[in-house]
């Protein structure tokens, strides 16, 4: 019996290890391939494997298997109507269909690792000290091009080279006014996790603050309204959720401190993301889609056009021309009012446990917010069908409870200091 225990508890570690590294490449990398080698299918199919061979210990049942075959062959439908409705091109259909497979089954992947309070702290760990690593890769950007007078958007273009992505970037001139990352979307959601987590995650309080300087950072130079606006709801909603403390009032002093030393800066990189001319750019393309989106949705209003289909007056994205802005209304009609009708189902089934009457109402209230606004965002961008936005989803399932995992869980411990403890 001790021998099998040696062996079982290294095949354990080293499931998990492959399985969080999977996750770490979701964060960090901008893009799934290195070069020519593609990183993440490699670490998705190891994820994968690591999960069928340890079913049990992750929860897997032949229930979640049958659920998983449904969806992926419910999602296939809209793959040969694209090719029968004649508005798609070549391999754009299947595209289309990994893109959001993939999303799914990173969110998925994300339930099933999270199969009790220890791991769940592991998980959001992971998270947060990938986006530190994304945040620290930006600091040091920044300190480099002020240091030999070089532009951030020089940098950002070594890494678009290497990882053949297309960061957004902004040269203004000096060091750079922008450097956002694939996974940036996931700043506001680990700011109120690292806020409003009370040290529940393992993260030393000195950490934590580190860990928030950078992630304040990052967003900052995003450069994105959005970020800007989901990081200060998601600040204002981790204060109204946890106590006031010494590490909380630590972290307002800082940042006061910091914006105070900054105040210029921020101030010229504030007056220039709200200027007219970027404010017209940004606006201008998506009212530019508007309204072709909207007859595009009104010319296949049931069943939509099929997955990986577009119009073609107007295209924003050469090689994945099915990719706008206005992301979820491009959806609509691709995958029409049927599919329409089914998604917020799987979401609302996936983020069931967000109500729960056993949680105090300002946390499921909280969280709540945090999930519209992300699903809100696709409306405006691009972010919701990656494996980074799927770490997204499942980092904000992490953080709302779930009658489904409280059977599973083993451990507990209070979520905040002086609450019972609410097992997710």
């Amino acid at each position: 019996m001790k021998d099998l225990a040696a062996t079982v508890r290294p095949m354990r570690i080293s499931a998990d290890a492959v399985i969080e590294l999977f996750f770490y490449a979701c964060v960090i990398l901008p893009s799934g391939s290195i070069g020519d080698l593609n990183v993440k299918q490699i670490l998705f199919a190891a994820t994968l494997l690591a999960i069928s061979v340890g079913a049990g210990r992750f929860g897997f049942t032949k229930a979640h298997a049958s659920n998983a075959i449904w969806f992926v062959a419910l999602l296939f439908a809209w793959v040969p109507l694209a090719y029968l409705t004649g508005r798609s091109d070549g391999l754009l259909p299947l595209s289309q269909f990994k893109d959001i497979a993939v999303t799914a089954a990173t969110a998925f992947l994300v339930s099933l690792y999270i199969t009790d309070e220890h791991k769940r702290d592991r998980f959001v760990r992971v998270v947060l000290y990938g986006i530190g690593i994304t945040s620290a890769i930006k600091v040091i950007a920044y300190a480099y091009a002020a240091a030999t007078g070089s532009s951030v958007s020089d940098f950002v273009k070594v890494i678009n080279e290497v990882f053949d992505q297309n960061l957004a970037t902004l040269d203004d001139g000096g060091l750079g006014a922008r450097f956002l990352f694939s996974s940036d979307s996931l700043l506001p959601v680990a700011l109120y996790a690292l806020l409003s987590s009370k040290g529940r995650f393992g993260i030393s309080a000195k950490f934590s603050v580190l860990l928030t300087m950078l992630f304040v950072f990052s967003a900052v130079v995003a450069f994105s309204r959005f970020i800007w606006m989901y990081s200060a709801i998601a600040v204002a909603l981790a204060v109204i959720t946890t106590r006031l403390d010494r590490t909380k009032l630590v972290y307002i002093v800082l940042v006061g401190l910091t914006a105070a030393y900054f105040w210029q800066e921020l101030t010229l990189l504030y007056e220039l993301r709200l200027s007219d001319e970027q404010v017209d750019f940004s606006d201008g393309l998506r009212e530019e889609q508007r309204g072709p989106l909207y007859k595009f949705v009104a010319d296949a209003p049931i069943l939509g056009h099929g997955l990986g289909t577009y119009t073609v007056e107007i295209i924003r994205e050469p090689v994945s021309m099915y990719g706008y802005e206005l992301q979820l209304v491009a959806l609509v009609g691709q995958i029409g009012a049927v599919g329409t009708a089914i998604l917020p189902l799987l979401v609302a089934y996936y983020y069931r446990g967000v109500l729960d009457p056993r949680r105090p109402v300002v946390q499921s209230v909280s969280v709540a917010i945090l999930i519209a606004l992300w699903i809100a965002s696709g409306f405006q961008n691009p972010w919701l069908a990656s494996s980074s936005s799927g770490i997204t989803f499942g980092l904000l399932y992490s953080l709302a409870p779930s009658f489904r995992l409280g059977k599973r869980l083993q451990q507990s411990r209070p979520d905040f200091a002086g609450e019972p403890a609410i097992h997710h």
